[in-house]
């Protein structure tokens, strides 16, 4: 959900990339008519399955987590301004971030971006807890709502274990990836929130929902490079001759080439977004749509 839009947004590119012209027009209707996905913080502000709600929610009841503990003080602090914005959200109708008062009574502490921007650091907080959602954008600015207008009726509400969130997520990781380590893993999706990520994979390859494998070239042998079983048949298909390559641009968000050192190490591609290098020292130019071929 990168605001950057030079040729599109983000989230547009990626759709584009793999279903071609057209796709991204559904994209809006799955998102705020059939409400199929929401925005969330995963890796990264993004696009996430509705289904997986139960997954996020563990982190939003996380939130904010011990090493924060400033984030808990000020909100606390500000329980005027939260009071606001949760009151008017609740007449129902969506509203972007001008729309509330500035009703804190502790600054911010920030010599950054985000000084003098309470009400902001705010919505932001109750967004990553669950209790405010993104319900629509207008002009590229987010509108705010509540969660029962945001969700369909019927919407699995309740945090999983943290076991089962790892699980759900190594799993998601592996079908998306197609071959990974748990290094890779942890990269991936819910990053940082692996914990116990070997016995997860250990139990996943008792049960035969994951598969561990060589690749050819790994620098050690003795690494651990693991499949998701729902990819064996299309393995098969490939090594047995059945691949129709193309050709594709994709996003400089991309989930993709978004580690780095992985899509150099599988194929030797060293993309830099180069957006965030100085002028002088960028080798290709600000934006960058990575090219895909085979």
């Amino acid at each position: 959900m990168d605001p950057i839009s030079v040729v599109a947004p983000s989230h547009e590119l990626v759709v584009w990339s793999r279903l071609g012209a057209g796709a991204g027009s559904h994209l809006g209707a799955l998102w705020w008519e059939e409400q199929w996905l929401f925005e969330y913080w995963a890796h990264a502000a993004a696009l996430v399955l509705t289904e997986d709600y139960p997954i996020h929610r563990v982190s939003m009841d996380g939130y904010p987590p011990k090493n924060l503990s400033l984030t808990k003080v000020w909100m606390e602090a500000n329980e005027g301004l939260l009071a606001h914005i949760l009151t008017r959200l609740a007449e129902g109708t969506p509203l972007p971030t001008d729309a509330f008062e500035d009703r804190s009574v502790m600054e911010w502490p920030s010599s950054g971006w985000t000084a003098g921007r309470n009400v902001e650091r705010m919505l932001t907080f109750l967004w990553l807890q669950g209790r405010i959602m993104v319900a629509g954008r207008e002009a590229g600015r987010r509108l705010w709502g509540l969660p029962d207008a945001c969700l369909p009726p019927g919407a699995d509400r309740v945090a999983v274990s943290a076991r089962e969130m790892v699980t759900t997520a190594a799993e998601h990781t592996l079908r998306a990836l197609g071959v990974a380590r748990p290094l890779d893993i942890k990269q991936y999706f819910l990053r940082g929130k692996y914990d116990g990520l070997a016995e997860v994979l250990r139990t996943l390859t008792r049960e035969g929902r994951v598969l561990p494998v060589r690749v050819e070239g790994a620098t050690s042998a003795t690494e651990t490079w693991y499949v998701h079983v729902d990819a064996m048949s299309e393995l098969e298909a490939i090594r047995a001759g059945d691949w129709h390559g193309r050709t594709a641009l994709l996003s400089p968000f991309d989930n993709l080439v978004g580690d780095r050192r992985l899509t150099e190490r599988l194929w030797g591609f060293a993309f830099r977004n180069e957006m965030y290098v100085p002028k002088a020292k960028r080798e290709y130019g600000y934006y960058l749509l990575p090219i895909l071929h085979e």
